[in-house]
């Protein structure tokens, strides 16, 4: 069984310290969803909260209709995956596997026959009879989850479970982790502080700064489209640009501080109501540069270059003395050296555009509550 989780106007206070002010938030039944944020904004707090870890100062949440603020942890039916695996070193695999099982007084037969499921599930079955300091990160990892959903939870919550592993090793756990969510169905809360890690895994992802939600959606529409300055340059590399909003034939358009104008049409009702010469944030990630060989877009002078293969990263400094990260395709025939001047354009329909202070995106297509 698995259940659908509502935060309904959470709050959680340590003393007079407000962690989480008023948050609000559903995660459908079966999805993996992701809680991304920087240290501290109280991702893993909400988390504890709904395995019963933590108090609820206000609000409720409920797992479907049933609300569990006050129910105790050993009710609520949930699995936990920790960030130090929590596994019993003096246990052998199938032991540690078996524990959760063996509390609940299920019969010998029945955890015999369960846990070589899981372990079947979890590519760990070769490993049945093996001690934890036999075991690479990796595996042992695999070991915390097979115990985590061997219990059937209703119900599982993941706290930075691959950030003690190498960095190959963390590709291929987090590539396991959401195969293997996927094919049992559980509804799933992971935290982690890594953006690529939240991509790669999550059906929808909630980023969150001081205890407040910035956005909810999918990867896809939180990198292309996100809500504010803050998620633009949380998720992946973005550059900003300050421009002015202005009207040219007819049509909304940006001026760049050293004349260059670009015209879109994707502008929401808020842009189309904002006086003209209005300063806005322009955000462009490095890969939606183009560099042309014509004098369309801006000047630059390349100030830097980094070969990393198949892509090279350049460092431009504009007319206006700010330098732009921009990354193109390695190509030995159009290579870029220092001091080089260039003309750099971008894609105009992958920009997004937020109003003076960045907490609003003014194009169409953000939804920051999805």
């Amino acid at each position: 069984m698995s259940v659908s989780v509502t935060c309904d106007r959470v709050v959680k206070k340590y003393g007079d310290a407000i962690i989480i002010p008023d948050l609000s938030l559903n995660i459908h039944n079966g999805e993996f969803f992701t809680l991304l944020g920087p240290s501290g904004c109280g991702k893993t707090t909400l988390l504890r909260m709904m395995i019963g870890f933590n108090s609820i100062e206000g609000g409720a949440i409920k797992f479907d209709n049933r609300i569990i603020n006050d129910m105790p942890v050993s009710k609520r039916n949930v699995g936990m995956v920790f960030q130090n695996y929590a596994i019993f070193p003096h246990m052998s695999t199938f032991n540690n596997v078996a524990f959760g099982l063996k509390n609940r007084k299920i019969p010998k037969a029945k955890i015999e026959k369960r846990v070589d499921e899981i372990l079947k599930i979890v590519h760990i079955q070769d490993l049945r009879d093996r001690m934890p300091d036999r075991m690479s990160g990796g595996q042992q990892q695999r070991i915390a989850l097979a115990r985590a959903i061997v219990i059937e939870p209703d119900l599982l919550l993941m706290d930075e479970p691959l950030s003690n592993l190498d960095a190959k090793l963390r590709i291929e756990t987090r590539d396991a982790i959401k195969n293997i969510q996927s094919n049992i169905g559980i509804t799933t809360v992971y935290v982690t502080h890594d953006q690529e890690e939240a991509l790669a895994v999550s059906d929808r992802i909630a980023v969150m700064k001081d205890g407040v939600i910035q956005q909810v959606g999918t990867p896809k529409d939180i990198y292309n489209r996100p809500a504010n300055r803050f998620v633009a340059t949380f998720i992946g590399r973005s550059n900003i640009i300050e421009a002015k909003l202005i009207t040219k034939n007819l049509k909304r358009s940006i001026l760049f501080q050293d004349g260059f104008i670009a015209s879109l049409d994707t502008w929401n009702d808020e842009a189309l109501s904002l006086p003209d010469e209005s300063s806005i944030l322009i955000s462009i990630r490095p890969e939606e540069f183009i560099i042309r060989d014509t004098n369309d877009g801006f000047g630059g002078i390349v100030r830097s270059k980094t070969f990393l293969g198949p892509n090279t990263y350049y460092n431009i400094e504009t007319s206006y003395e700010q330098v732009l990260e921009i990354i193109q395709t390695s190509d030995e025939l159009h290579e870029l050296k220092k001091d080089d001047p260039v003309n750099i354009d971008f894609a105009h329909h992958k920009i997004n555009v937020f109003n003076a202070d960045g907490s609003k995106n003014l194009l169409l297509g953000v939804d920051s509550n999805e």
